[in-house]
C-alpha cells in the first residue's frame, strides 16, 4: 500500500524508534513486556502494508498507562497512513478513545452500529445494556466539545435548574469531548433541549428503561 506513492517504509511508519520497539531488537519474547509484545505485534503487522489493520483486544490484560500508549500509537498510525483499523474491545473506554464509529453485537447479532459520538449519545437499549452498572434514571445525554464544565454551569443558571450528573466519559484520546448523561426534571427537559439547540450543542432525550438485561 502506497500513501501519495511513497511506501509505509519511505514514510517511516515502520521505523523501530517511532514504534517504541528499538531496544527491543536484540531481546528474546520471554524478556519483553505485554505493552512491548503488542507493539511489536503492530510492527510486524504494518511490514505487510495491510490495508486493514485488526486488532483484537490490543490492550486486554495491560495496565492502564501501557494501555492509552497503545491507543495513542493506533491513533498516530490511522492519522499517518488512512489505513483502516478495526478494534475489537470488551472495554467501552477503548471504543470512546480511538474509533469515530462503532458496533455493538449480542448473541452473534448485530444489535446496534453508528457514529461512536451517536451511539454513546443517543444510548439505545445494546449499550446501556452494556453499562448496567449505570442508573437508568438519566433522561438527558449531551456532548459538550469545550469548556464543559463552564456551560454546564450556565445552562443551569439560566434555567434554574436541579440536575444530578449521572455519568461523565470523555470520548478521543484527546479528552476535548465530553459525554454527560444527566436526569433534569422532567417538565423542563423540552426547555433544557431548546437551550442547548440554540447554543448547538448536540444532546438527545433518553428514555428509561424499566430494566436493563442482564
Amino acid at each position: 500500500m502506497e500513501i501519495e506513492g511513497k511506501s509505509f517504509i519511505e514514510m517511516n511508519i515502520v521505523d523501530a524508534d517511532k514504534l517504541g520497539i528499538k531496544n527491543l531488537l536484540e531481546k528474546y519474547p520471554y524478556e519483553v513486556s505485554g505493552g512491548q509484545k503488542q507493539r511489536v505485534a503492530i510492527a510486524r503487522a504494518l511490514t505487510m502494508e495491510p490495508k486493514i489493520l485488526l486488532c483484537d483486544e490490543a490492550t486486554s490484560a495491560l495496565d492502564p498507562k501501557t494501555s492509552e500508549s497503545i491507543l495513542k500509537l493506533l491513533k498516530d498510525i490511522n492519522d499517518k497512513t488512512g489505513i483502516t483499523i478495526i478494534v475489537v474491545a470488551h472495554q467501552l473506554s477503548v471504543i470512546r478513545d480511538i474509533c469515530t464509529h462503532m458496533a455493538i453485537l449480542e448473541n452473534g447479532y448485530l444489535a446496534n452500529s453508528g457514529k461512536t459520538i451517536e451511539v454513546f449519545v443517543n444510548e439505545p437499549e445494546a449499550l446501556r445494556r452494556l453499562q448496567a452498572y449505570k442508573s437508568n434514571e438519566a433522561n438527558l445525554s449531551i456532548v459538550f466539545q469545550k469548556n464543559h464544565s463552564i456551560e454546564l454551569s450556565q445552562m443551569i443558571r439560566d434555567l434554574n435548574l436541579d440536575v444530578n450528573i449521572i455519568d461523565m466519559q470523555h470520548i478521543g484520546i484527546d479528552k476535548k469531548t465530553v459525554h454527560y448523561t444527566v436526569h433534569v426534571p422532567n417538565e423542563k427537559l423540552e426547555t433544557c433541549m431548546e437551550w442547548l439547540e440554540k447554543k448547538k450543542i448536540y444532546a438527545s432525550r433518553l428514555k428509561g428503561m424499566e430494566q436493563i438485561d442482564a
